[in-house]
């Protein structure tokens, strides 16, 4: 049975707090904004009738986000690429050899938007993960008090061994904690949703950069051309975030489906 602590796995949290990068990877020469347009909403959280008569695996059918997480995997290769992270991009290298002063320029000018651009994006994400945990912080605060009530219940009204008394406890903790976590779930999709309206215009930006310059092949210097590959990753890295927390909503959904099953209303 899958479960979910209401929180990322360990990697892809390190990733979000740290801007630890994706394994080495370089891009096929494609444009990626189409992809992040196309990431799905995330589940609705259902009402409390098919919340505890569905099946709960049902609420594990994220059919469309494996097909946009293939498609991504589809337009990567193994490559020989060092790894990069958005944070560790300060100062491009700018001595690209080229016979052309032109060009030099060009790309100089190119590295510039980039590094701008990717600053601008860093920027939301360090934001949307301080509004995430605090929004951990404000689930775990609420889990606490729910666990609280519960043992309170326990030792005011002991069951004494009585079954029935026994399954309403059970099912009043249930209740309480399903209504804790659907109001995590519809607060992390709504800032979900505002960290891509905000990371949006920066994502297409680089997107379009990486296009003008040929995704590196114009770079000359390798460091530069590195920088744009690296560019890449980072744009991966932030599909690939979002595709894994809207995952992690559907799980959270079908284990609340499996609390309401043990006897949602004490039945």
């Amino acid at each position: 049975m899958k479960t979910r602590k209401c929180c990322l796995p360990l990697v892809i949290l390190a990733a979000l707090l740290c801007g630890s990068p994706l394994s080495a990877q370089q891009l096929a020469h494609t444009e990626l904004f189409g992809y992040f347009e196309k990431i799905p909403s995330g589940p609705a959280f259902p009402d409390d009738a098919i919340l505890s008569s569905a099946e709960p695996n049902s609420f594990e059918d994220y059919t469309d986000l494996n097909a946009l997480q293939k498609k991504l995997q589809d337009v990567t290769k193994p490559s020989g690429v060092n790894e990069f992270q958005i944070n560790s991009i300060s100062e491009p290298m700018m001595n690209i050899a080229s016979d052309k002063e032109g060009e030099k320029l060009t790309m100089k000018r190119t590295l510039d938007s980039l590094e701008a651009a990717l600053k601008d994006m860093q920027a939301v994400k360090i934001e949307f993960n301080a509004n995430f945990k605090r929004l951990v912080t404000l689930y775990d605060k609420n889990l606490d008090a729910v666990n609280k009530t519960a043992a309170d219940r326990q030792r005011t009204e002991p069951c004494n061994g009585n079954i029935e008394c026994l399954q309403k406890q059970v099912s009043a903790l249930n209740k309480d904690i399903i209504e804790i976590t659907k109001k995590r779930v519809l607060n992390e999709e709504y800032l979900l949703s505002v960290y891509q309206t905000q990371a949006k215009p920066s994502f297409k930006r680089i997107d379009h950069l990486l296009e003008s310059a040929n995704y590196g092949e114009r770079a000359t210097n390798s460091e530069a051309r590195n920088l744009l590959r690296g560019a890449q990753q980072n744009l991966i890295m932030f599909l690939t975030e979002i595709i894994e927390y809207k995952k992690l909503e559907h799980i959270t959904i079908s284990n609340c489906a499996r609390l309401a099953h043990q006897g949602y209303h004490g039945k």
